[in-house]
C-alpha cells in the first residue's frame, strides 16, 4: 500500500510536469521496476490527477469484515485458556483448528484489552462505592536508583550554522546503583527501604519486606492498619504463594493489577520518573550518597501531589476503559511490532525531533525537484520525504515482523521436536528397566542352576564312592576264600 501510494505521488508530479500517461507509465518502470503498478492503475490515475483530483488515498470503504478474530472465537479461545493455562499457542490452534496467527493475536491483544477492561472497571466500582477506598489504599513497587553522569538536556550549548556538530553526551548507567522498595499511599511515604547489595529481590526476602511493612503500617498508620489494601504490580515475587497466604492471613486484600500495564501504576507515571529526572545529572560517588538522597528527597514530596496521583490514576482507568483496554497511544504495550516503532521515529523525523542528515546525493535530489510554485515547494519536498521514509519505514517493518514470526514458527517446531526425543529417551527408559530386570531374574534362574548342578555332582561323587567300595569289599572276600 505504502508503494503504491509513492508511485501515486510521483504520477502527480509527472502530471505537473506535462508528462502524457505514456511517458508517466515509463518513467514509473525505469524508477520503480518490479514494483511498479500496472498500466491500467497508472492511466487512471494521471487521468484522475490531470482532471483536478489532489488526494492520493483510496476513496473509504467498508472493506471485508474479518472472520478469524471475531468475538465467538475469542470465547472459545478463552475456554480453552480456562482449562489448562500452560497451552501453547500451536496447541490452541490445532484444538480450535485455527491458524496461530489468528490464535496469537487473540491472546495477546484481545484478552488481554479485556482483562485489562475488567480491572478497571472493578478499581472505578469500588472507588464509586466506597468513598473513602483510595485513603485506605498503599501502592508498593521496586525500582533501580543509577548514577547517571550526564543527561543529554544538559549537555545543550548554543552554536552557530557554522560551528561543528556538538557533541551529545551518551546515557550510560553506572555501576553504583541500589534498588529500593517504596510504599506510598494518598497522605504520602508509608515505608521505604534499600534492598542490600547483592541481594535479589525474590519471593522469600519480599516476604520479610511485607512483615516490615505491616509493622510500619501499624505505627504509622493507626487508623487503617486493620483496613489496609494493597496495591501491587504482578511480578514473581509479589505473586510467590508465601507472600499471597501471609497477606491473606493477615487480612489484607490485594487489589489486582492487569499484567502488562505501566500506565496504570502510580509508580511508573508519579513517583519513580520524577525520583529518576532528579537524579540525573549529578555525581553521588557512593551507594550511601545515593540512599541519602533518594530518601531527602521522597521526603520532601508535598502531600498534594500524592492526591494529584490518586487522582490521575482514577483519570488513567477511566481512559482504559474508554479505549477498550488500548493504551494512551491506542497500541497494547506489550506488543507494539517493529513497524510500530519505526513509524514513531518517522514521526520523530518529521517533526524535528530528531535531525536527519540526508546526506549529498538526497540533497540534490530533494533540491532540484521542480516544484509548481514556490510557496508549495517546501510543502513538496516534506511529501517526498515522508513518502521515502515510510516506504523504508513499512518495508524494514515488514522484514523484521517476517523474521519474528519465522522465528517463532521455528522455536515452535523445535520444542515439538524436543517433546519427540524426550519420549523417545523414556520409552527407551523404560525398556532399559525392563531389560535390567529380565537380566537380573535370568541370572537368578543360572545361579540356582549352578546350585543344582554341583548338587548333582557331589550326589553322583557320593555314589561312585559307594559303589566303588562294595566292589572292592566283595574283591577282598574273594581273595580270602582263595
Amino acid at each position: 500500500m505504502e508503494r503504491s501510494l509513492e508511485q501515486r505521488y510521483a504520477i502527480m508530479f509527472c502530471v505537473r510536469l506535462g508528462k502524457n500517461a505514456t511517458e508517466t507509465f515509463q518513467m514509473l518502470q525505469k524508477a520503480f521496476k518490479d514494483d511498479c503498478i500496472s498500466r491500467s492503475q497508472s492511466g487512471k490515475w494521471h487521468k484522475a490527477f490531470k482532471e483536478g483530483w489532489e488526494e492520493v488515498a483510496d476513496e473509504p470503504r467498508s472493506g471485508r469484515p474479518t472472520t478469524a478474530r471475531t468475538d465467538k472465537n475469542v470465547d472459545r479461545v478463552l475456554e480453552v485458556l480456562r482449562t489448562d493455562r500452560r497451552l501453547r499457542i500451536q496447541q490452541i490452534a490445532d484444538t480450535l483448528h485455527m491458524s496461530t496467527f489468528v490464535v496469537h493475536g487473540i491472546v495477546t491483544e484481545d484478552l488481554q484489552m479485556q482483562l485489562r477492561v475488567l480491572r478497571c472497571q472493578e478499581l472505578l466500582d469500588l472507588i464509586q462505592n466506597e468513598p473513602d477506598f483510595l485513603n485506605s489504599v498503599v501502592t508498593g513497587d521496586e525500582s533501580w536508583m543509577f548514577e547517571y553522569p550526564e543527561s543529554k538536556r544538559q549537555s545543550c550549548a548554543w552554536h552557530t550554522k557554522s560551528s561543528p556538530r556538538p557533541k551529545k553526551a551518551r546515557m550510560s548507567k553506572s555501576f553504583i546503583k541500589t534498588i529500593i522498595i517504596v510504599f506510598f499511599d494518598i497522605r504520602g511515604i508509608v515505608h521505604c527501604e534499600f534492598v542490600p547489595q547483592g541481594q535479589t529481590v525474590h519471593s522469600t526476602f519480599y516476604l520479610e519486606v511485607l512483615r516490615r511493612f505491616k509493622r510500619r503500617i501499624a505505627r504509622v498508620r493507626t487508623d487503617i492498619k486493620d483496613t489496609v489494601k494493597l496495591h501491587h504490580d504482578n511480578v514473581t515475587s509479589h505473586t510467590a504463594f508465601i507472600n499471597t497466604n501471609l497477606l491473606a492471613r493477615s487480612n489484607t486484600p490485594v487489589i489486582p493489577h492487569p499484567p502488562y500495564s505501566p500506565d496504570l501504576a502510580p509508580f511508573d507515571f508519579f513517583l519513580f520518573p520524577r525520583l529518576k529526572r532528579e537524579m540525573k545529572g549529578k555525581h553521588w560517588e557512593t551507594v550511601e550518597n545515593i540512599q541519602h538522597h533518594v530518601t531527602t528527597f521522597l521526603r520532601s514530596i508535598p502531600v498534594e501531589e500524592f492526591q494529584g496521583a490518586s487522582q490521575a490514576w482514577q483519570t488513567s482507568l477511566l481512559k482504559c476503559i474508554d479505549a477498550g483496554g488500548m493504551d494512551r497511544t491506542g497500541v497494547t504495550l506489550k506488543h507494539c511490532s517493529m513497524a510500530y516503532w519505526l513509524k514513531v521515529i518517522t514521526a520523530l523525523l518529521i517533526i524535528g525531533c530528531i535531525e536527519l542528515n540526508p546526506g549529498p546525493k538526497r540533497q540534490a535530489t530533494l533540491t532540484n525537484i521542480p516544484h509548481s510554485t514556490p510557496d508549495q515547494a517546501p510543502m513538496d519536498d516534506l511529501k517526498l520525504l515522508i513518502i521515502n521514509l515510510s516506504a523504508e519505514v513499512n518495508r524494514l517493518g515488514e522484514k523484521m515482523d517476517a523474521r519474528l514470526l519465522n522465528i517463532e514458527q521455528k522455536m515452535e517446531d523445535w520444542e515439538r521436536r524436543m517433546t519427540g526425543i524426550e519420549t523417545s529417551i523414556a520409552s527407551c527408559t523404560d525398556a532399559l528397566a525392563t531389560n535390567t530386570r529380565s537380566i537380573s531374574h535370568n541370572t537368578l534362574k543360572i545361579k540356582n542352576l549352578e546350585e543344582r548342578a554341583e548338587a548333582l555332582e557331589r550326589r553322583a561323587r557320593e555314589n561312585n564312592l559307594i559303589i566303588y567300595g562294595i566292589e572292592s569289599a566283595e574283591t577282598d572276600s574273594r581273595e580270602l576264600l582263595l
